[in-house]
């Protein structure tokens, strides 16, 4: 569930306009191209500007670091972010052909009401964020808040269309939260690194009713998880892989193993890890607000997917590999971040890693 809704539901989505620049392009997608100039521009202003980051957080699963320049931004976010431009041009191209509003005075009133809401999102979150949401808007490049503006009204207007996208306010929150409360506990897990060539064998012990700890102590290749019995460690909403520990064991019963693994690369052979909750605690509201919220836009841009897929899957799509590269998951088109090199150890540090690093299709 990605992007096409967040811009106005959460607002904060950020895009860059097409203009005439001479540079190489960081991000392109059909005739329209954003710079390598103003894509470090836009990041170096989430980088270094608190207010900013403040504002806009709650579009990365993953904040960036405090500090300048584009090498410290982590590889997820400026791959999220490179996704957010890509589905700016690409809504905006869905205005233009679609004849959706977007005279001059649509656009001043969508910049107004753009900013009284990215301050009271931040109120009703209670961020706290430094400085004015005009000030954070006005950080990004001229060409930023333009296709930002344009692709935002452009997003309200398919809203509108759509009819069925739920307010994020602080009760429409706490309901949802009171709904799905189980999907925001803090999750203690053990792992299994199993070789391909055991994995049937594992499967077979699972049906009989084997124990993770037993599963652990006769499969797993992993010294150091397995002397702990698989256990590495517990993950609450705010750690930077608490989303893909999520999705890994939705729907499984606690101290079980899933029945499928997740490919990893071990000593340039593939093997299969599997991941098990073996206690979990529940949250308060107050402490996975922001979750919630990022959660709920999940939600809400169902109904745009198809739309956003379809113009995604048809669009010439270029960015730089230092960014990441334009591929295809099982919720449509999108950038992954860079690759990272195959392991030839599993110590806790890897493992952690392959958690937060080795799923794009998670995010």
């Amino acid at each position: 569930m990605r992007r096409i809704v967040i811009l106005v539901l959460l607002l904060a989505g950020i895009a860059v306009g097409a203009g005439i620049e001479s540079q190489r392009a960081a991000v392109s997608i059909n005739s329209n191209k954003m710079s390598d100039s103003t894509f470090r521009a836009s990041l170096q202003a989430l980088a270094e500007n608190s207010g900013t980051r403040c504002y806009f957080s709650t579009i990365y699963s993953v904040p960036p670091h405090s500090a300048g320049g584009r090498d410290s931004v982590i590889s997820t976010t400026a791959a999220q972010w490179a996704n957010t431009v890509i589905d700016g041009y690409a809504i905006e191209a869905y205005a233009v052909k679609h004849h959706l509003a977007q005279s001059a005075s649509v656009l001043a009133q969508t910049k107004v009401s753009l900013l009284a809401q990215l301050s009271s999102q931040a109120k009703a979150l209670k961020l706290n964020c430094p400085g004015t949401a005009q000030q954070a808007f006005a950080s990004f490049p001229k060409s930023a808040q333009n296709l930002l503006i344009r692709s935002t009204a452009a997003s309200q207007e398919l809203v509108r269309r759509l009819g069925n996208a739920i307010a994020i306010t602080v009760p429409n929150l706490t309901a949802y939260y009171e709904a799905h409360k189980s999907s925001y506990d803090t999750l203690c897990i053990s792992v299994a690194v199993v070789p391909q060539i055991q994995l049937s064998a594992f499967h077979a012990d699972q049906l009989a009713g084997a124990s993770v700890k037993s599963l652990v102590a006769k499969y797993s290749i992993d010294a150091q998880s397995k002397a702990k019995s698989g256990s590495l460690g517990c993950y609450g909403p705010t750690s930077s892989s608490y989303a893909t520990v999520r999705t890994d064991v939705a729907g499984q019963s606690l101290n079980s193993f899933g029945s499928s693994p997740r490919p990893i690369t071990y000593n340039g052979v593939t093997d299969g890890l599997y991941v098990a909750v073996t206690s979990r605690s529940t949250n308060t509201f107050t402490s996975v607000e922001q979750l919630v919220a990022s959660d709920l836009q999940a939600q809400n841009s169902t109904s745009a997917s198809a739309v956003q897929n379809t113009l995604l899957y048809k669009a010439a799509v270029s960015i730089d590999p230092a960014l990441g590269r334009w591929g295809l998951t099982n919720s449509g088109p999108q950038v992954f971040v860079p690759g990272v090199p195959a392991v030839g150890k599993f110590d806790r540090t890897t493992l952690r890693l392959v958690l937060s690093q080795f799923a794009p299709t998670y995010r």
